[in-house]
């Protein structure tokens, strides 16, 4: 396996399922987990001292700085197990099952879109475009993770990479009502950040050349200035849910990361759940809706990250989708509008950060990319457009989020004010009160009418949590 981590081609192909599949080809494979996760991370070390290519040494340290690591492996060396009983009976591997099957339902979704009396024109020529790529591909090479294996249409894949722009633009449009319109107030003020930033930079505005111990270097009013906000970091430190608990017991010490709900469902189990970096919670009349997800990487994470993390995302969204929607969760969801449910995500790698959206119409899973802008992270180079740029996708992200949970709490009339405590799994917190707005009128696949439903105010409260569920 040395020799696939140091010498394999191409480097995109070089995944924890193909080296653990290796071990299989050279009769390694011991089919005891431990001993697998154990020989794979001593095997990545050795190999790490070998690399010399760029992609490819950060490629392997990706896997190496994964404190998922270890489930990952396990998550693997489970699939190749499925692989090799079901091989021994002449049987595909179970993904291939999986992923035909779901793919088979897919196509025949599109097909029914195409042939829709009541989509347009424009729409049906666009789903019959879909419906011709999608029969050109081999479900079997796309591999476990593909999106299309596991039933999503997502516009950043195929078979949106080889049909033409205007029907991309076609299968995009439910997602303009996500936009905001720019706001000129707020770029001056990124102007003016811009500007002060450099400035701090350009002229360093302290000179600590007569520094003497025992003295402050600071005057009475720029120590003020400080000590507020230190205190600011601290109080926002103070509300974060994850340091609230009462009892040490109840603290997450780890890395901050909380198995999702929805993931543990599909897999029958806490522990193997993925987790992701981030989570936004809701609660909805004690209702938990998880409604927003976060992946990130290093600041020089290859793009290789950014798609495995692109792909885990849309796992995610799919299996909050599926437990929201499902029978057996009927009584429990069944009084929110769930025609209006979508399901937001956020992919940071490098300097890169990409918005997206998830809904299910039509028996469709359909992913959206809302926006791709650069993050800033040098002042000396920033430009006030990115920096604006960053902040009217986060605020529009927000936005999204709290129409989406109007929309599912009263339908498309009512209106709601909405009380909400946004914290983050690194201790940081800001209590803010956000006014819902309205949104463009959704595309539902029922088209029914909306119940009016009534409910008092102090039940309107719910909760945005990162990371962890505030109690």
């Amino acid at each position: 396996m040395e020799s696939f981590f140091v010498e394999f081609e191409p480097i995109s192909a070089i995944t924890i399922f193909t080296a653990l599949c290796k071990r299989v080809e050279t009769d390694e494979w011991t089919d005891n987990e431990d001993l697998e996760v154990q020989n794979f991370i001593e095997t990545l070390d050795r190999s790490l001292v070998h690399v010399k290519n760029a992609e490819r040494l950060n490629k392997l340290l990706d896997f190496r700085d994964d404190n998922l690591l270890k489930q990952r492996i396990s998550d693997a060396v489970g699939y190749i197990r499925s692989s090799l009983e079901l091989d021994i009976l002449d049987v595909e591997p179970l993904w291939i099952v999986d992923a035909k099957k779901n793919f088979e339902i897919l196509k025949n979704e599109v097909h029914k879109l195409a042939l829709l009396e009541s989509n347009s024109d424009k729409e049906k020529d666009m789903w019959q475009a879909v419906e011709m790529e999608l029969n050109k591909i081999n479900v079997e090479k796309l591999g476990y993770d593909h999106p299309l294996c596991s039933g999503i249409l997502d516009d950043s894949l195929e078979p949106f990479t080889t049909i033409s722009k205007d029907f991309l633009k076609t299968f995009k449009k439910p997602c303009k009502k996500f936009e905001l319109p720019e706001s000129t107030e707020l770029k001056n003020i990124c102007v003016e950040f811009v500007q002060k930033e450099n400035e701090k930079y350009l002229n360093p505005p302290q000179n600590f050349g007569n520094a003497v111990f025992g003295e402050f270097l600071d005057k009475p009013e720029k120590l003020q200035e400080l000590t507020n906000q230190m205190l600011r970091v601290l109080s926002q430190v103070y509300s974060s849910p994850k340091w609230k608990a009462t009892k040490p017991s109840n603290i997450n010490e780890g890395s901050g990361e909380k198995a999702s709900s929805a993931s543990a469902v599909r897999k029958g189990s806490c522990q193997r759940a993925r987790r992701p970096d981030y989570m936004v919670i809701t609660k909805v009349n004690s209702k938990e809706v998880e409604i927003g997800y976060l992946e990130t990487g290093r600041p020089k994470s290859s793009s290789d990250k950014q798609i495995q993390d692109h792909k885990k995302l849309n796992r995610f969204c799919k299996d909050s989708i599926d437990t929201i929607k499902s029978q057996r969760n009927k009584r429990v969801y069944g009084d929110l509008e769930l025609d209006y449910l979508s399901i937001f995500t956020i992919n940071i790698a490098g300097d890169v950060v990409e918005f997206r959206s998830m809904c299910k119409e039509f028996g469709l899973y359909r992913v959206w990319l809302l926006n791709k802008v650069k993050i800033p992270l040098n002042i000396l180079s920033a430009k006030p457009k990115d920096v604006y740029s960053l902040i009217h996708n986060l605020l529009a992200f927000r936005t999204a989020i709290a129409c989406t949970i109007s929309k599912m709490l009263y339908g498309p009339d009512d209106t709601m004010e909405v009380i909400s405590t946004i914290s983050t799994s690194s201790a940081m917190s800001v209590d803010s009160s956000i006014s819902t707005v309205g949104s463009p009128s959704h595309y539902s696949s029922s088209q029914k009418n909306t119940k009016k439903r009534r409910t008092k105010k102090n039940k309107n409260q719910y909760i945005f949590v990162a990371g962890e569920t505030s109690k």
